[in-house]
């Protein structure tokens, strides 16, 4: 009898053992997401993880953030096996991964449906071969300029009304600032000059056959002869100094005015709270450098990830009207990339930091006019940092008066049709 019922509890625990592995929860599939410079918004990425996550049980997103130069780091990973699956990175180094083979077309997943919550000339921007999107088009920073008061106050100036709206008006009230402080005016970002100041003036990069560059011609030329001329007159910095050098300066009320992205606004609000500053349309001249440039930061799936499919369910979340309105409405000062805009949510007005608000709604009336004003087509084969650095150089020459505006177009001009050509052999 105690054989009997020893054999009827070992069956009871087999078949107990058998019905949980039947039944057990399945395996969630984890999806690897790295952001680039993204600590300061951890809290929101966590919110969005756990809504995300409760809407797709089977989906476990592993955040990961990297608060340095992912352009070096990124590759490291990749090579030591640790291969993520859904990368932040901006429309620049984006491009550059795709020149690569490393990114994973996105049309492949999507329905027009998909694609049609983004602002047309955003998705466009994505499409690197002309047909398919490579990026989930993130958060855009439109260029907007912001206006030290305390150096406006000294220089005699008032922040909204002496605003400058063009270029030439720039210089006029950068040299009354230089005249009544002693400060150089402004400084804008030099980091892209190369791609953004010939489409800023209207100019291609390169022809249409991509065969070689095409931005040595008039407007080019008058656009770095404008530089050239403000920086011979001491209205900017003598060092061209970067992007994180003029926030220092701009914080530290030592230039006047900054034309920049608009996410700026928030990281000046947290590195200097009581500095008192304004923000204003980018200068625009209607017969000149008339074009807006918008800084796109975006998700990308790498051809080499493990997960692709749950990656851009992940991705269309995040970059989805909800979520960037979230964004936008609490600790980042963006621009949503979808067609439901900051200045269109009932919920956006209701924020607490009103400059941040009036900033935003600026910045937002702007979009349709507005590109990300970078090339997303090269010539085959080419290294685009080698091309662009070469480019950039000359053009820094110019600027500093070190060469001739035009002998320094021409020199850019040269340099990138031999690199051109060598990389065609």
């Amino acid at each position: 009898m105690k054989k009997i019922l020893g054999a009827i509890v070992v069956l009871a625990l087999v078949a107990t053992i058998s019905f949980s592995a039947v039944f057990a929860a399945p395996a969630k599939t984890e999806v690897k997401v790295l952001t680039w410079w993204l600590s300061a918004f951890n809290d929101y990425l966590v919110q969005m993880e756990k809504e995300f996550e409760a809407k797709n049980p089977n989906i476990d997103i592993i955040l990961q953030n990297f608060d340095g130069d992912l352009t070096q780091n990124l590759p490291t990973r990749v090579a030591a096996g640790d291969i993520p699956d859904l990368v932040n990175l901006n429309n620049e180094v984006a491009f550059t991964y795709y020149t690569k083979g490393a990114l994973e077309p996105l049309d492949l997943y999507l329905t027009k449906k998909d694609i049609d919550v983004y602002v047309d000339s955003l998705w466009n921007k994505t499409k690197f071969d002309g047909k398919f999107g490579y990026t989930f088009p993130w958060y855009a920073s439109p260029q907007v300029a912001f206006i030290n008061n305390g150096v406006f106050a000294k220089a005699g100036l008032d922040p909204v009304k002496d605003a400058p709206k063009t270029w030439e008006d720039l210089e006029r009230v950068g040299k009354i600032i230089k005249d009544k402080t002693g400060l150089p005016a402004f400084a804008i970002e030099f980091a892209n000059i190369g791609w953004e100041e010939p489409l800023r003036v209207g100019s291609p990069v390169f022809t249409k056959d991509l065969k070689k560059v095409a931005f040595n011609n008039p407007k080019v030329a008058a656009r770095l002869e404008y530089l050239r001329r403000v920086y011979a007159a001491g209205l900017m910095p003598k060092s061209l100094p970067d992007y994180q050098a003029v926030r220092s300066l701009f914080e530290q009320s030592q230039i006047g005015i900054f034309p920049l992205g608009l996410s700026m606004y928030r990281w000046i609000r947290a590195d200097n709270p009581k500095l008192e500053f304004t923000v204003a349309s980018y200068p625009v001249s209607p017969k000149g450098a008339n074009r807006l440039h918008v800084s796109m930061m975006n998700f990308v799936v790498l051809k080499a990830a493990k997960n692709k499919k749950e990656a851009v369910e992940v991705g269309k979340f995040l970059t989805g009207s909800y979520a960037q309105i979230k964004f936008a409405v609490g600790p980042a000062s963006i621009i949503p990339s979808t067609k439901v805009s900051v200045d269109s949510d009932p919920d956006f007005l209701k924020g607490e930091d009103k400059g941040k608000i009036d900033a935003q709604i600026l910045a937002a009336k702007t979009m349709k006019s507005a590109d990300n004003l970078i090339v997303n087509e090269v010539p085959k084969g080419v290294d685009v940092n080698q091309l662009f650095t070469a480019i950039r150089e000359e053009f820094l020459k110019a600027i500093r008066g070190e060469k001739p505006v035009k002998q320094a177009l021409k020199d850019a001009e040269t340099q990138a049709n031999q690199i051109i050509k060598a990389a065609a052999k």
